[in-house]
């Protein structure tokens, strides 16, 4: 196997080309870097329940080899916002997670994840970042 960490897992290593077991499977923190980011502007129109800029960014999670896309960032000033940034998720209580949406397609998180946070830790500069994106 490559020994890649891909998140979310496929089942199998999409670089050796092998299948996966739960013996493969790695249990990572809920901590990782924005290696990018888009700030979604809604379209204002009569009924629209959207009507601030929020954020979808790319987390990769610490010691993760690919990013969790389509992230829901709603709880950090778009102003404030950066790649490089340290941040922590903060789970949905136990009751409420459903991992209906979790594939390994685009790794839907919003029905565990509640909300990313900054973890305070200084940002991770942007060279330390390459290779860690695919």
């Amino acid at each position: 196997m490559s020994g890649k960490v891909f998140v979310p897992s496929s089942g199998y290593d999409p670089l050796e080309r092998v299948l996966l077991t739960e013996r493969d499977d790695v249990v990572l923190p809920n901590t990782g870097t924005v290696v990018g980011f888009t700030v979604i502007t809604p379209v204002q129109y009569y009924g629209q329940k959207e009507t601030e800029p929020y954020i979808r960014a790319s987390v990769l999670l610490d010691g993760a080899d690919t990013p969790l896309g389509q992230q829901d960032i709603r709880d950090i000033p778009v102003a404030e916002f950066r790649v490089g940034m340290r941040v922590r998720a903060e789970f949905r209580p136990p009751n409420e997670r459903s991992v209906d949406e979790l594939t390994n397609r685009w790794a839907g998180t919003g029905s565990c994840i509640a909300r990313w946070v900054r973890t305070g830790e200084p940002d991770v500069p942007f060279d330390q970042l390459k290779g860690g994106l695919f």
